[in-house]
Protein backbone atom coordinates (compact mmCIF):
# COMPACT_ATOMS: atom_id res chain seq x y z
CA UNK A 1 0.00 0.00 0.00
CA UNK A 2 3.08 2.24 -0.23
CA UNK A 3 2.32 5.25 -2.46
CA UNK A 4 5.98 6.28 -2.82
CA UNK A 5 9.48 5.03 -2.11
CA UNK A 6 11.58 8.16 -2.54
CA UNK A 7 12.24 9.99 0.74
CA UNK A 8 12.33 13.80 0.60
CA UNK A 9 12.62 14.67 4.28
CA UNK A 10 9.31 16.54 4.06
CA UNK A 11 5.88 15.55 5.35
CA UNK A 12 3.09 14.92 2.87
CA UNK A 13 0.97 18.07 2.76
CA UNK A 14 -2.36 17.06 1.25
CA UNK A 15 -4.91 19.74 0.49
CA UNK A 16 -8.47 18.47 0.84
CA UNK A 17 -10.03 20.13 -2.20
CA UNK A 18 -13.61 20.11 -0.89
CA UNK A 19 -13.04 20.12 2.88
CA UNK A 20 -16.42 18.43 3.35
CA UNK A 21 -16.89 14.99 4.84
CA UNK A 22 -18.82 12.46 2.70
CA UNK A 23 -18.54 14.64 -0.42
CA UNK A 24 -16.41 14.08 -3.54
CA UNK A 25 -12.90 15.34 -2.94
CA UNK A 26 -9.27 14.87 -3.82
CA UNK A 27 -6.29 15.10 -1.52
CA UNK A 28 -3.36 16.53 -3.47
CA UNK A 29 0.18 16.82 -2.14
CA UNK A 30 1.69 20.29 -2.30
CA UNK A 31 4.77 18.81 -4.05
CA UNK A 32 2.81 16.52 -6.43
CA UNK A 33 4.07 13.34 -4.75
CA UNK A 34 0.63 11.89 -4.12
CA UNK A 35 -3.02 12.30 -5.05
CA UNK A 36 -5.91 10.42 -3.48
CA UNK A 37 -9.49 10.79 -4.68
CA UNK A 38 -12.55 10.07 -2.56
CA UNK A 39 -15.79 9.51 -4.45
CA UNK A 40 -19.17 8.81 -2.84
CA UNK A 41 -21.04 6.24 -4.88
CA UNK A 42 -24.09 4.90 -3.07
CA UNK A 43 -25.77 1.94 -4.65
CA UNK A 44 -28.94 2.71 -2.67
CA UNK A 45 -30.47 5.54 -0.66
CA UNK A 46 -29.81 3.55 2.54
CA UNK A 47 -26.04 3.24 2.06
CA UNK A 48 -23.21 5.74 1.73
CA UNK A 49 -20.27 4.22 -0.11
CA UNK A 50 -16.96 6.09 -0.29
CA UNK A 51 -14.32 4.84 -2.72
CA UNK A 52 -10.68 5.93 -2.31
CA UNK A 53 -8.15 5.68 -5.15
CA UNK A 54 -4.41 6.36 -4.94
CA UNK A 55 -3.26 8.45 -7.92
CA UNK A 56 -3.37 6.73 -11.28
CA UNK A 57 -1.89 3.39 -10.25
CA UNK A 58 -3.33 1.58 -13.26
CA UNK A 59 -5.35 -0.88 -11.17
CA UNK A 60 -9.06 -0.98 -11.85
CA UNK A 61 -11.35 -0.31 -8.92
CA UNK A 62 -10.82 1.41 -5.61
CA UNK A 63 -7.89 0.99 -3.24
CA UNK A 64 -10.22 1.31 -0.25
CA UNK A 65 -14.00 1.35 0.20
CA UNK A 66 -16.08 2.44 3.19
CA UNK A 67 -19.74 1.35 3.36
CA UNK A 68 -21.88 3.25 5.89
CA UNK A 69 -25.56 2.34 6.38
CA UNK A 70 -27.39 5.69 6.63
CA UNK A 71 -30.07 4.62 9.08
CA UNK A 72 -27.64 3.24 11.67
CA UNK A 73 -23.83 3.40 11.87
CA UNK A 74 -23.66 -0.20 13.14
CA UNK A 75 -22.85 -2.40 10.20
CA UNK A 76 -20.42 0.05 8.59
CA UNK A 77 -17.48 -1.73 6.94
CA UNK A 78 -14.12 -0.84 5.44
CA UNK A 79 -12.13 -2.83 2.91
CA UNK A 80 -8.72 -2.34 1.37
CA UNK A 81 -7.51 -3.65 -2.00
CA UNK A 82 -6.04 -7.08 -1.47
CA UNK A 83 -8.04 -7.62 1.71
CA UNK A 84 -10.00 -10.83 1.96
CA UNK A 85 -13.25 -9.49 3.42
CA UNK A 86 -14.68 -6.16 4.54
CA UNK A 87 -13.79 -5.33 8.16
CA UNK A 88 -16.54 -4.07 10.51
CA UNK A 89 -15.69 -0.46 11.36
CA UNK A 90 -16.55 -0.92 15.04
CA UNK A 91 -13.89 -3.67 15.26
CA UNK A 92 -11.26 -1.75 13.24
CA UNK A 93 -11.78 1.79 14.54
CA UNK A 94 -12.41 1.39 18.26
CA UNK A 95 -13.57 3.90 20.85
CA UNK A 96 -10.81 5.06 23.17
CA UNK A 97 -11.34 3.62 26.65
CA UNK A 98 -11.88 6.09 29.45
CA UNK A 99 -13.56 8.71 27.25
CA UNK A 100 -17.24 9.53 26.89
CA UNK A 101 -19.19 7.16 24.67
CA UNK A 102 -20.00 10.24 22.52
CA UNK A 103 -16.33 11.15 22.06
CA UNK A 104 -15.26 11.09 18.40
CA UNK A 105 -11.74 9.92 19.39
CA UNK A 106 -10.95 6.52 17.89
CA UNK A 107 -8.00 4.10 17.82
CA UNK A 108 -7.00 1.68 15.05
CA UNK A 109 -4.17 -0.69 14.25
CA UNK A 110 -2.62 -0.02 10.85
CA UNK A 111 -0.97 -2.45 8.45
CA UNK A 112 2.42 -1.47 9.94
CA UNK A 113 1.26 -3.14 13.22
CA UNK A 114 1.29 0.14 15.16
CA UNK A 115 -1.73 1.50 16.97
CA UNK A 116 -2.86 5.07 16.17
CA UNK A 117 -5.41 7.39 17.78
CA UNK A 118 -7.38 10.17 16.10
CA UNK A 119 -8.39 12.99 18.48
CA UNK A 120 -10.44 16.11 17.85
CA UNK A 121 -8.79 19.31 19.03
CA UNK A 122 -10.29 22.77 18.83
CA UNK A 123 -7.37 25.12 18.38
CA UNK A 124 -9.31 28.17 19.55
CA UNK A 125 -12.39 27.47 21.74
CA UNK A 126 -13.83 30.94 20.94
CA UNK A 127 -13.58 30.34 17.18
CA UNK A 128 -15.75 27.31 16.40
CA UNK A 129 -14.69 27.41 12.74
CA UNK A 130 -11.10 26.34 13.42
CA UNK A 131 -10.78 22.62 14.10
CA UNK A 132 -7.94 20.16 14.02
CA UNK A 133 -7.76 16.40 14.16
CA UNK A 134 -4.51 14.88 15.33
CA UNK A 135 -3.37 11.31 14.90
CA UNK A 136 -0.82 10.02 17.37
CA UNK A 137 1.11 6.79 17.40
CA UNK A 138 -0.21 5.21 20.59
CA UNK A 139 3.04 3.73 21.92
CA UNK A 140 5.15 6.89 21.48
CA UNK A 141 2.46 9.62 21.65
CA UNK A 142 4.16 11.21 18.61
CA UNK A 143 1.86 13.14 16.28
CA UNK A 144 2.06 11.46 12.86
CA UNK A 145 -0.76 13.30 11.09
CA UNK A 146 -2.86 16.40 11.53
CA UNK A 147 -5.95 17.56 9.67
CA UNK A 148 -6.86 21.22 10.01
CA UNK A 149 -9.98 23.00 8.84
CA UNK A 150 -10.33 26.75 8.98
CA UNK A 151 -13.67 27.79 7.52
CA UNK A 152 -13.18 31.45 8.38
CA UNK A 153 -10.34 31.88 5.86
CA UNK A 154 -11.83 30.14 2.83
CA UNK A 155 -11.15 32.13 -0.32
CA UNK A 156 -11.37 31.30 -4.00
CA UNK A 157 -11.01 27.65 -4.94
CA UNK A 158 -9.29 26.45 -1.78
CA UNK A 159 -11.09 24.61 1.01
CA UNK A 160 -8.65 25.69 3.74
CA UNK A 161 -8.47 22.04 4.82
CA UNK A 162 -5.09 20.32 4.92
CA UNK A 163 -3.89 16.88 6.01
CA UNK A 164 -0.22 16.75 6.98
CA UNK A 165 1.31 13.26 7.27
CA UNK A 166 4.82 12.70 8.57
CA UNK A 167 6.89 11.18 5.78
CA UNK A 168 7.78 8.02 7.72
CA UNK A 169 4.01 7.24 7.78
CA UNK A 170 3.49 7.67 4.03
CA UNK A 171 3.07 3.90 3.70
CA UNK A 172 -0.18 4.06 5.69
CA UNK A 173 -1.54 7.27 4.17
CA UNK A 174 -4.59 5.48 2.76
CA UNK A 175 -5.40 4.06 6.20
CA UNK A 176 -4.94 7.51 7.74
CA UNK A 177 -7.31 9.04 5.16
CA UNK A 178 -10.02 6.40 5.52
CA UNK A 179 -9.96 6.48 9.32
CA UNK A 180 -9.92 10.30 9.30
CA UNK A 181 -12.99 10.25 7.05
CA UNK A 182 -14.72 7.89 9.47
CA UNK A 183 -13.94 9.93 12.61
CA UNK A 184 -15.08 13.10 10.83
CA UNK A 185 -18.32 11.30 9.84
CA UNK A 186 -18.77 10.14 13.46
CA UNK A 187 -18.25 13.69 14.77
CA UNK A 188 -20.44 15.35 12.12
CA UNK A 189 -23.33 12.96 12.81
CA UNK A 190 -22.79 12.79 16.59
CA UNK A 191 -22.54 8.99 16.51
Amino acid sequence: MRPQSTQYGLPLILEDLSGQVNKPTAYTDLYDRLRVTCTPSSSSKDLLQLAFKLGSNGRPGADAVIDIPLKKFDGATISYAGGAVPIPVDAYLRKVKGLSSRSPCRRFTASDSHSYTWSLVQSNPKDKSTLAWTCTQSDSAAVVAEYTVNDSNVTGSTSAAVLTVEEHCSGIVLELLTTLTLVRHIAANKL
